[in-house]
Order: structure tokens, then sequence, then C-alpha cells
């Protein structure tokens, strides 16, 4: 019993060192809000207008390290940091806008469609409905070190919608 406990110590300690000496780059943004107009029974798909979302980025090197270029990416639309915007500090926020044309439609099923027969806007999800990952966020982070020269780190962050059905329920 004590040998075992003894090695899973010794095999987890050589494991937190390591991550306390990696490089460190985190991305997240609030999901983008849209009012979807009511739309036609049967129709399936959402074309999407141009989106502005706001990255929150960590960014560390490890231990000697200094960070030389930091670049995010969401489809073809990019925002990169040099060394020198990098030194004012690792945490940031960075808006970028996606251009509708860069941006796939999104696949709905019964939700703000409109009902004639019903007057009305029946949905499935209420009159609010998130996509939690629709659209995809890259980032890296370069760091320099003169102990152990360039390290590249990347993540990937999924991005939501939040799709507001904006016509309410008329009264009969």
């Amino acid at each position: 019993m004590f040998i075992s406990a003894t090695l899973a110590v010794l095999a987890v300690a050589p494991l937190a060192a390591d991550e306390a000496m990696a490089d460190r780059l985190a991305v997240a943004a609030e999901p983008a809000a849209l009012d979807i107009p009511p739309r036609n029974p049967g129709r399936q798909w959402l074309t999407l207008p141009s989106l502005e979302f706001r990255f929150h980025v960590s960014a560390e090197c490890a231990a000697g390290g200094a960070p030389v270029a930091l670049s995010l990416a969401v489809a073809d639309s990019r925002v990169s940091l040099t060394e020198a915007a990098l030194a004012d500090t690792a945490n940031r926020e960075l808006p970028l806008t996606i251009p509708a044309e860069q941006l796939p439609p999104v696949a709905l099923e019964r939700f703000c469609v409109a009902d004639d027969a019903l007057a009305t806007i029946p949905t499935d999800a209420g009159h609010e409905l998130l996509v939690s990952a629709a659209l995809s966020a890259h980032a890296s982070l370069l760091c320099r070190s003169a102990s152990h020269g360039d390290t590249m780190t990347y993540v990937t962050s999924p991005l939501g919608l939040r799709l507001v059905c904006a016509a309410q329920a008329k009264s009969p």
C-alpha cells in the first residue's frame, strides 16, 4: 500500500512541475446576441449578419520567457498583437468583427416560426435560444526565452450565439 501511494505521488509530481513551467493562453467571449424576426414554417437555415465579439485574453509565458506575438482568428478575420503591444499587459480585451460573408448559415428547427393560423410565434425553447458552439476562435501565443528559445501555444475556444425571437406572441 505504501509503495503504490509513493509511486502515485512520484508520477503526479513531474506533471505538476511541467505544468507550472508551461506557457498559458486562454481566450473567451460572451455569446453574440441576435434578434431574429419570425421565419416562415419549414425554413431551417438562418443567415447571420456581421458579428462582433469582445475576447478576454489571458497570456502568460513560462518563467524567463516573454510574449513576442499573439494572434486571434475567427473564420478569415484576424487580430494580431506584437511584442510592444503585449508588453503593456498580459490580460486584455480584444474586439473582433467577423463580416457576414465569412459566416456559415446556422441550422434552426422550430425556433421563432410564424404560424398564421394561430397568430402566434411558437417555439420549442421559448423566445431565446443559445447555440453554444456556432463558431470557433483560434489563438496562438509566441513566447521567447533565452534558455528555451521560442515556444508556441495554441488554443481553440467555442463561440456561442444567443438568438432572441424579436416577435412576441399576439393576443387573440
